[in-house]
């Protein structure tokens, strides 16, 4: 008995512990105003003072490491000095992931390098996006800050498929055959090679629901910018579709979900594109792109360049995030039963519609009557709900 109860008392006392030494927002703050440093050294002192108290570096690194930004975490420490408050094997975790993340980018850029020659040669001109977009055009002066996953890229709708088939005659495929629903459809199922690291997405939109893809092929190709050989957004587009890519596509706006990888992009693209100018350029999804600026700025340190107009609106997206931040596991209840209502609502509609479709409901027939994807359905749900 006294072999069982002494190490649960033990365990007991590290997690009080960790609760009264810090609290989720507080945890959530130090990291942003961390990721902040290179863009307001004045933060040092706050960071530095936080640093020499109590503080649960394990929480730190594992909500860090959830939101992608550990090398951005030990790159701006590092810049201001503050690497030697550290735990020393803390460091020495931080700075391996950050060189490791640093060979990885170097191998994406590579491979990107060669699928745009590839695709140019066939007179096809992707407009590449996301992290690669932001990594190219220097919004991350040190490219080894950013942590990157697939490959993203555009293409006009006509040269969708003729772009699948380039890629599959250069050693691509795709681990799932692609829906026959093409007016649905955001981007091809994620291709892979077997000699390369990096999965690629090829986009025809940027927007999953449709009624919704006001941000279209056409629209980003009409002010696309040409660097070191690479087509990319401009500096608007790749604002507005950071916004809605969270807001709408990962159902940010819906559950008040953030990413701070990704909410820090914003940031960083803020310092170079005025956001009023954007917002004005933009006369769509008022709403859903204030929401996100609401939120941008609550968890920034109200940075000068998110502000944004009070009212109704921005007052209540700030108190429900307030709510979330400070009772986590409250809110997490309260997004349970909002995603469960979301997935009925929608299922239920899918479903009505496929009833008068017979091409789709026999597909939809096909699809209940396999194992595998009555199995791979259940799992969708089960990890839509983890990561409200």
């Amino acid at each position: 008995f006294t072999s069982f109860i002494t190490p649960t008392i033990s365990t007991l006392r590290c997690v009080l512990m960790s609760f009264l030494i810090m609290k989720y927002n507080e945890v959530l703050f130090f990291i942003s105003s961390v990721l902040l440093l290179k863009i307001r050294p004045e933060m040092r002192c706050v960071v530095k003072s936080k640093m020499m108290g109590p503080i649960n570096w394990d929480l730190i690194i594992r909500l860090a490491s959830k939101h992608y930004v550990l090398p951005i975490f030990f790159s701006s420490l590092k810049s201001l000095h503050l690497l030697y408050l550290l735990p020393k094997r803390l460091e020495e975790y931080l700075a391996y992931i950050y060189s490791l993340n640093k060979q990885r980018n170097e191998k994406l850029l590579e491979e990107v390098s060669l699928i745009n020659k590839t695709l140019i040669s066939y007179n096809i001109k992707p407009i590449f996006l996301k992290g690669t977009a932001l990594i190219v055009s220097k919004v991350y002066i040190d490219k080894s800050d950013r942590m990157l996953g697939d490959i993203d890229f555009l293409v006009s709708h006509n040269q969708f498929y003729k772009t699948v088939e380039v890629l599959k005659k250069n050693g691509y495929h795709s681990l799932v055959d692609v829906s026959r629903d093409f007016k649905s459809m955001k981007h091809f199922p994620r291709m892979v090679h077997q000699k390369k690291d990096f999965a690629i997405e090829i986009h025809k939109d940027v927007i999953q629901a449709v009624s919704k893809r006001q941000l279209n092929y056409k629209r980003i190709n009409m002010s696309k910018r040409l660097v070191d050989g690479f087509y990319l957004p401009s500096l608007s587009n790749l604002i507005i579709h950071n916004m809605m890519n969270m807001q709408l596509n990962d159902k940010g706006f819906l559950f008040t979900r953030f990413n701070l990888r990704q909410q820090y992009d914003f940031v960083l693209l803020s310092q170079r594109k005025n956001l009023s100018t954007v917002f004005n350029n933009f006369p769509f999804h008022k709403r859903v792109l204030t929401a996100y600026l609401v939120k941008s700025h609550y968890l920034f340190h109200e940075l000068n360049n998110l502000s944004y107009s009070k009212g109704f609106w921005s007052c209540w997206v700030k108190n429900v995030l307030w709510v979330k931040v400070n009772y986590p596991i409250i809110f997490k209840g309260i997004n349970t039963l909002v995603y469960i209502i979301f997935r009925c609502f929608r299922d239920f509609t899918l479903l009505f519609q496929y009833m008068f479709n017979r091409t789709k409901r026999v597909d939809l027939v096909r699809s209940l009557r396999c194992p595998k994807w009555r199995s791979k359905y259940i799992e969708n749900i089960f990890r839509g709900h983890k990561s409200i």
